[in-house]
């Protein structure tokens, strides 16, 4: 079930409350894009997992597999998207990971077909795609 994050903020200073320029860092205890099939490993356990470099002997839908299921990045970014490429079959962009994914954690399980490249692109919010021309598409 969703919750609603909350945050515990640490300023630089003793006060309880500060400008936004003081705020160090706010610390969310439930993160912002969970998924309900995601979990937490907690940051610690996730940088030793970077550190041991586990994905070398790992195949892309193994490594696809834990890192989409799991909330913390515990494998490089570039790693990770090489491996849902080669396990969906097809390129991903790069905004699909923050704005599209559910659908790909529903691809990934072959609960839905790839997405067209008009459902991919309508994912990106209005005014924020720039420079793309869709053939046949009117100018």
């Amino acid at each position: 079930m969703w919750r609603a994050p909350t945050f515990r903020l640490l300023f630089s200073g003793s006060q309880s409350t500060a400008p936004r320029a003081d705020i160090l860092y706010a610390e969310a205890r439930v993160p912002f894009f969970m998924h309900p099939l995601q979990k937490s490993i907690g940051r610690p356990r996730a940088s030793a997992m970077v550190e041991s470099k586990w994905w070398l002997v790992r195949r892309p839908r193994q490594i696809a597999r834990v890192q989409l299921f799991t909330v913390e990045l515990c494998v490089p970014f570039g790693i990770f998207h090489q491996a849902m490429e080669v396990s969906l079959g097809r390129p991903i962009w790069i905004h699909e990971f923050g704005l599209n994914l559910e659908n790909l954690i529903q691809e990934f399980l072959g609960e839905r077909d790839a997405p067209t490249l008009e459902e991919i692109l309508a994912t990106v919010p209005e005014g924020k795609a720039q420079g793309v021309y869709l053939e046949g598409s009117p100018e």
